[in-house]
C-alpha cells in the first residue's frame, strides 16, 4: 500500500496537467487604448473613467514597465 501512494498521486497530477491545458493571457496587439499606457501623448478612453496616473512628458507607451530601474538615458 506504501508504494501506491506515490504512485496515485503521481498519476492524479499528470491527469491535471493534461486537462488543464496551457493557460494564456489574452493577446492584445495594441495597448495605446489600455489601462496599461501611462504616456502623455495618448489618453486611453477607460470604462472605468479617467486616470489618475499619466506622465508629463514620455511618448514611449512601454517604457514604464520594460525600462530595467537604474537606466540612464544615453
Amino acid at each position: 500500500m506504501r508504494r501506491q501512494l506515490p504512485r496515485f498521486s503521481a498519476a492524479v497530477i499528470a491527469g491535471l496537467c493534461l486537462v488543464s491545458g496551457p493557460l494564456q493571457a489574452a493577446k492584445i496587439s495594441d495597448v495605446s487604448n489600455t489601462k496599461h499606457n501611462f504616456s502623455a501623448t495618448v489618453k486611453p478612453v477607460l470604462a472605468s473613467g479617467e486616470r489618475t496616473a499619466s506622465a508629463t512628458s514620455e511618448s514611449q507607451i512601454c517604457a514604464f514597465c520594460h525600462t530595467p530601474h537604474g537606466a540612464t538615458d544615453e
